[in-house]
């Protein structure tokens, strides 16, 4: 999670400066940093990003991307199994190991094997989830929190969320169902989070410029 959110922190950062200077370009007038934008965009990130990680856990873990396929488990050869004898008063290392062997692979989705096949079910229950109860969340706790970075009352800031949600949250819905079924259906699990980042660093651009013109 630290990795993460370090990851997101320092790509919204770019994003962000990335942003000054095209709004500096396209206004034709002299890149002057502003500071405060950047320290509010890279703020938000830092606090939003460890929730948004153990939202994405939390949807992997109950809504498995991969499922055993019936009939898949492998034969054990009677010939070639090895008996010891365990001191119960022992903790069984071995067999505390191999559990969490069988737990990591029924839950791995990184790769694809011939006793795994993807669950259409959790993967669509996952992207619908992901695209209106946390894509929503995310718009909100945005606009809110550059409100308030602004200075604005809290009367303020409802108002703010209220006129802004809707547009805000209609321009991500042109980019993000794509990206996140990708991630769900085609990038394995470790790749995800680079994925995002990369698309992030595009978005986080026109978050930017969006805020900068209000």
């Amino acid at each position: 999670m630290a990795t993460a959110t370090l990851q997101a922190a320092t790509l919204s950062a770019a994003s962000n400066l990335l942003a000054q200077i095209l709004l500096a370009y396209q206004m034709d007038t002299p890149l002057r940093m502003n500071l405060t934008s950047l320290f509010h965009f890279v703020l938000f990130t830092l606090v939003s990003t460890p929730p948004n990680y153990l939202w994405q856990d939390y949807l992997e873990r109950t809504y498995p991307a991969y499922s055993r396929v019936a009939g898949s488990d492998r034969h054990i050869d009677a010939a070639n199994v090895k008996v010891s004898v365990v001191d119960p008063a022992e903790p069984d290392l071995k067999g505390q190991e191999a559990e969490r062997r069988r737990r990591r692979d029924d839950n791995d989705d990184d790769v694809v094997g011939p006793e795994k096949k993807i669950n259409l079910r959790n993967t669509m229950v996952k992207w619908v989830l992901d695209q209106s109860l946390g894509a929503g969340l995310n718009t909100v706790a945005y606009i809110a929190a550059m409100s308030y970075f602004r200075g604005q009352t809290q009367a303020e800031v409802y108002g703010t969320v209220q006129k802004d949600f809707w547009p805000l949250f209609k321009a991500g819905l042109k980019l993000w169902p794509l990206v996140s079924l990708l991630n769900f259906t085609v990038v394995p699990l470790h790749q995800r989070i680079v994925v995002c980042s990369l698309v992030g660093l595009g978005w986080g651009v026109y978050l930017s410029l969006v805020t900068a013109s209000q």
